[in-house]
C-alpha cells in the first residue's frame, strides 16, 4: 500500500520501497502514526495535524506525539545502519 502511494509522488522505485520497508518496520501504533503524517503530505499536498491524526487513530493527541517521535527515533537509527 505505501509503495504505491510514494510512486505517486516520484519516489524512484527502490527508494519507494526503502520507505515503504522502513514504515513496516515500525511497531504498529509507531507506522500508523506515521503512515497518516506522510499519507497527507502525499495525498493531499499538506501535513495532518496531530489532532486530525489522533482522532483518526482513536487516540489523544499526546499519544500521537508519543508515537510520533518514537517512530522518527527508530527511523533515524535504521537510516544510520
Amino acid at each position: 500500500m505505501h509503495r504505491a502511494r510514494f510512486l505517486k509522488v516520484g519516489l524512484s522505485y527502490t527508494g519507494a520501497c526503502e520507505l515503504a520497508d522502513a514504515l513496516d518496520s515500525l511497531p504498529a501504533r509507531q507506522g500508523e502514526a506515521m503512515g497518516l503524517l506522510l499519507a497527507g503530505i502525499v495525498d493531499w499536498g499538506r501535513r495532518l495535524s496531530y489532532v486530525e491524526i489522533a482522532r483518526a487513530m482513536g487516540i489523544g493527541v499526546e499519544g500521537v506525539r508519543k508515537h510520533i517521535y518514537r517512530a522518527r527515533k527508530r527511523l533515524k537509527v535504521y537510516s544510520a545502519m
